[in-house]
């Protein structure tokens, strides 16, 4: 690792491979992060990456670019990088093992909205579109493109619809990996994780899809630990099982823009994403998600 390192002029680079795309992880050390902190975050999400490979196909070669920062309690994804604190607790070095514990959650849930962008830009042409056009934007180096582009009325309806999902998928892409309910629980500030039975209704205050996505699908994220427990029973891969949680969620979003109308009901949304899970997990074989063109109104 140590020749790696030297020979790319201290980042660390490690390619994977799908059938359809390429996404390659790449680390950049800000301020006094070691060569093995460096190693251990790559090994952790290369080895998450690995999870959900077989049945994840991607549509487009990325380069996420890692900012792994020493000291830092930062956590921001966007298309092209991830910012990731490595020491959340003020744990100093001689517990390293201690600070990979408590920041690995949010280092697979940063990682889980990758693997989420990567596999949508593959079924829903408008996220496609939208991705491809910003990851190209970065990629040439042309950040007030970008602005704009992110900035468009278009592009924030479509964050509006996706966003809520995405958050959804990245937890359960944590619990799944850590195999616990409660992976996401101390990070998000819950009492319990994904464990308890939670009402749809318990969420119809939540108006602002925005502001409220880490939270608004939570009834619909219990519902998929009870399918996860029983999938492991069954022992379904979990790649498989993450692949039919995706599925469940393309399809809703794919609903939402074809049906033209602007998302605000938080509780019919939870309850269509529950019905459409217990759908998926029912058939033998996930479904393919059709790429979809329509467009959504934005609210008069």
């Amino acid at each position: 690792m140590r020749t790696v390192i030297f020979l790319l002029s201290a980042y660390l680079i490690f390619p994977c491979l799908t059938s359809a795309g390429e996404i390659t992880l790449e680390i950049r050390p800000q301020g006094e992060v070691s060569d093995e902190k460096q190693a251990e975050v790559l090994k952790t999400l290369t080895e998450a990456y690995a999870m959900s490979k077989p049945d994840f196909k991607g549509s487009i070669d990325i380069r996420v670019q890692i900012y792994l920062r020493a000291s830092s309690r930062v956590a921001v994804n966007t298309v092209d990088h991830m910012i990731l604190g490595y020491d959340f607790e003020g744990v100093g070095e001689a517990g390293s093992s201690e600070v990979c514990a408590k920041c690995a959650p949010v280092w697979m849930h940063e990682f889980g909205h990758q693997i989420f962008d990567f596999e949508l830009a593959a079924v829903n042409r408008p996220w496609g579109d939208f991705y491809t056009e910003a990851y190209g934007y970065l990629k040439g180096g042309w950040r007030d493109k970008y602005r704009d582009l992110v900035d468009s009325v278009q592009v924030k309806i479509l964050k509006h619809i996706t966003r809520p999902y995405s958050e959804l998928f990245a937890d359960v892409f944590a619990l799944v990996y850590f195999d616990k309910a409660d992976a996401m629980a101390s990070v998000l500030g819950l009492e319990r994780g994904y464990g308890g039975i939670v009402d749809p209704k318990s969420v119809a205050s939540m108006v602002d899809r925005i502001y409220y996505s880490h939270e608004m699908l939570f009834p619909a994220g219990t519902v998929i630990w009870q399918l996860y427990l029983e999938a492991r029973q069954s022992r379904m891969p979990k790649s498989e099982f993450l692949k039919r949680c995706f599925d469940a969620m393309a399809t809703q979003i794919q609903k939402i823009q074809e049906s033209g109308v602007y998302p605000t009901d938080t509780v019919g949304e939870n309850k269509a994403l529950i019905a459409e899970l217990k759908s998926q997990f029912e058939k033998k074989e996930p479904a393919p998600i059709t790429a979809t063109a329509t467009a959504t109104a934005a609210p008069k």
